[in-house]
């Protein structure tokens, strides 16, 4: 198995993540399992590529990132990241508070205890703006389920 051969659901520099759906069936009515959401993520720097598959993100995770990316286009704050509750998978979006530059640190762990990869990518506002549309669009496909 490998990444899909479609775009990508959200796409951030060299950071993909394909959502392949609900992690569990819709007659789960709790909010902890409901939420989770089966993925793909690949991330492809200069030099490295890895990639990782499997139950790492939550639609709720994936909200308050969403709110937390809003709030700096707003520049009401200079950070906007995720960080799962499984540690598989991290982006954080950051702002020196004297430029307009951003960067992005993503983090993928394709073995939890032995394997960590780390990019960093200099990056700007238009990147976020995309990004918001796109988590957007994955919570209108997969949204927060019992709240």
């Amino acid at each position: 198995m490998g990444v899909p051969d479609r775009e990508p659901d959200i796409k951030l520099v060299g950071l993909s993540v394909w959502v392949h759906g609900y992690a569990y069936p819709a007659d789960v009515d709790d909010h902890w399992d409901s939420n989770w959401l089966s993925i793909t993520a690949e991330c492809i720097g200069q030099r490295s590529r890895a990639w990782l598959a499997g139950s790492y993100l939550r639609t709720d995770e994936l909200a308050a990132w969403l709110a937390a990316c809003r709030k700096m286009l707003s520049a009401k704050c200079n950070l906007a990241e995720i960080s799962p509750i499984e540690p598989m998978l991290s982006v954080s979006i950051s702002r020196a508070s004297d430029t307009s530059q951003l960067e992005a640190a993503i983090v993928l762990a394709t073995e939890l205890t032995t394997e960590r990869h780390e990019w960093r990518f200099e990056i700007d506002q238009t990147y976020v703006n995309i990004l918001v549309e796109q988590i957007e669009k994955v919570l209108r496909d997969y949204p927060v389920r019992a709240r």
